[in-house]
């Protein structure tokens, strides 16, 4: 997992308000997976988070010079849950904590994301088979590398 996409993991795994409202605050992962949720999932008592890695951008030019160059990548996560207004609602805190993300440098690496942008939103589905509505939204992070150390 590049850095990146390690932080977008953190910063969902640890929110606690994230995790409550998933029905998870005592283990690990705390119903947010990357890309494979486990099968098969219970729930009757929570909710679940995946999130995807969807694209990423050629280096953007700048006139600042080679330090100073700006990539994108996009992800997607999706919330599952037997109660429609869980759905609402843990989306709304991962909105929140994408938001949050702006102007946090990476810790293991030269690189600040300068701006985090929400970009799309599916339609409710639901599966009958597992009884579970869910939906999902996109972002967009742009942030900057450090290409000169």
């Amino acid at each position: 997992m590049t850095n990146l996409r390690q932080m977008v993991h953190t910063a969902l795994r640890d929110d606690s308000s994230l995790r409550t409202l998933v029905g998870n605050t005592t283990t690990t992962p705390y119903n947010v997976y990357r890309e494979d949720p486990p099968v098969p999932f219970d729930f009757t008592s929570q909710a679940m988070v995946v999130w995807h890695f969807l694209a990423n951008t050629p280096t953007l030019p700048s006139s600042h010079g080679v330090s100073m160059r700006q990539r994108e990548q996009v992800f997607a996560v999706t919330a599952y849950s037997a109660d429609p207004d869980a759905v609402d609602n843990i989306l709304a805190r991962v909105r929140r904590i994408f938001e949050d993300l702006k102007a946090v440098t990476l810790p293991s690496a030269g690189a600040e994301v300068v701006a985090c942008h929400f970009e799309d939103e599916g339609p409710d589905l639901f599966d009958a088979e597992k009884k579970v509505k869910y939906r999902a939204v996109q972002f967009r992070i742009h942030y900057r590398e450090d290409f000169t150390s």
